[in-house]
């Protein structure tokens, strides 16, 4: 059963606001790095609708990979701005 897209598990706007307080400062601002972090949000976003909306399962299942690469696009990103002070790093949802 696929959850209805007012279900919590698509609020995604939690991800959008760690990668800016991750990867945003007073000096820096917003970097190209920060606006890839949000275009692999925006995507798992999209891939999610997409998913709902698939014809048949394979095409779902695609789309399902899709969403997997980009979070573990994502969690690099972030990794590479968590320090030891800050606590352990994401992992990869696909193995390396």
């Amino acid at each position: 059963q696929i959850p209805g897209p007012d279900a919590p598990e698509y609020q995604l706007r939690p991800l959008g606001l760690l990668a800016n307080g991750m990867m945003a400062s007073e000096n820096t601002g917003a970097t190209n790095e920060l606006f890839l972090a949000r275009w692999y949000v925006n995507e798992i976003y999209l891939d999610i609708n997409d998913i709902r909306n698939a014809k048949s399962e394979e095409e779902a299942l695609v789309k399902y990979e899709a969403i997997k690469k980009a979070v573990d696009s994502y969690y690099g990103m972030i990794n590479r701005v968590i320090t030891s002070k800050v606590g352990d790093k994401f992992h990869l949802l696909v193995a390396q």
